[in-house]
């Protein structure tokens, strides 16, 4: 049987039910700590990706260790195996990268097909309930706590939209959002994080810069996140589309200039004013199951809560490696294995080892 087109988290979890990939669990388990641990537990023993039904205190189910395994990773891309992928990309049969690696990308992504590229549609399913202003509470959402330690519950793993003063200039990668107050999150970033670089411009720019939280995205826009470039300017959803071979519908926000995918079970929008001071008392990082060093934060004032009229969540959980990024990552390499080769003559081949 060939598989079925992947358009949305729904489509994504029926190919799984259908496979054995995946698990329903009913009974009452608690996001202080107690969804963490069952995750890493059934990712350590390769085992399938989770629904949890009920969480108390939460509105909405919760899903965790979708993209688990190199198999799920294929089938979320509406493929049997990543070898079926890989010749989607550019650098299969492009030539040397002259002019930079990124340059490179681009020009073969516009290259590819037209049916691939973003389709902007007036209505969406992301938006069949809509919260604005005071309306919005995000304690309704299934937000998880990893360790007593943690000072606030998190959305781990939330696929973040960016938008860049230029117009184009926009970016899609995956962050922890600790969960502050019922209309704010916090945000952190790396230093080489194409977020951080629009955001720089924003401070000088002296204006408010757009972000959109998705939660219950289509699977290749997650694994876009991964394997995107850190540098802006590339269309994420046109690479969504190239990977997942179907072009994504996008409609444009409530409250902010973003577009956003339109099958996503869950959208939040917000501002980051570049004028507000620093966060520091937050909610530790984490990388791999370890702590991170204490790293700025800066705020997300939430404009809006938007959603499917029986969405689901998800979370990438930070657990000790075999884990979802630690797939991701491995998957990834090997995706980009054919313009890697031709960027490094001399590479034979490459692996990423699951864990450290």
């Amino acid at each position: 049987m060939a598989p079925m087109s992947i358009r949305s988290l729904a489509d994504f979890l029926e190919t799984l039910d259908a496979a054995g990939q995946l698990r329903r669990v009913s009974v009452d388990v608690s996001a202080e700590q107690e969804v963490a641990e069952l995750t890493r537990r059934v990712a350590l023993d390769d085992g399938p990706a989770l629904v949890f039904q009920k969480i108390p205190g939460a509105t909405m189910p919760l899903a965790t260790n979708l993209l688990g395994t190199e198999r799920r990773i294929a089938m979320a891309l509406g493929a049997a195996g990543l070898h079926e992928i890989a010749p989607r990309l550019p650098g299969s049969a492009q030539g040397s990268p002259h002019g930079g690696w990124l340059n490179w990308l681009k020009a073969g992504l516009q290259g590819g097909p037209e049916a691939l590229a973003p389709k902007a549609v007036r209505t969406a399913a992301c938006q069949q309930v809509v919260r604005l202003g005071r309306d919005v509470d995000l304690a309704e959402l299934p937000a998880l706590t990893l360790t007593p330690d943690d000072l606030q519950p998190s959305l781990f793993g939330a696929c973040v939209v960016s938008g860049g003063i230029e117009p184009g200039d926009n970016s899609l990668a995956q962050f922890d959002l600790p969960i502050l107050d019922g209309n704010r999150l916090a945000i952190r970033w790396g230093p080489l994080d194409a977020i951080g670089l629009q955001f720089e411009k924003y401070r000088a720019a002296g204006q408010k810069m757009p972000i959109a939280v998705l939660l219950g995205a289509a699977p290749a826009l997650t694994v876009t996140a991964a394997a995107a470039p850190r540098e802006p300017a590339l269309d994420p959803y046109l690479l969504a589309g190239v990977l997942g071979a179907e072009a994504i519908d996008v409609v444009t926000c409530r409250t902010i200039a973003l577009q956003v995918p339109a099958e996503a079970d869950i959208v939040i929008e917000g501002l980051i004013d570049p004028t507000a001071p620093a966060l520091t008392d937050i909610t530790p990082g984490y990388c791999g199951g370890f702590g991170m060093m204490p790293r700025e934060a800066h705020d997300i004032h939430v404009t809006a809560l938007t959603h499917r009229s029986n969405p689901l969540a998800t979370a990438t959980l930070p657990h000790a490696p075999p884990n979802e990024a630690s797939a991701l990552v491995r998957a990834v390499a090997r995706l980009w294995l054919p313009a890697t080769l031709r960027c490094i003559p001399a590479l034979v081949d490459l692996d990423m080892p699951t864990s450290v």
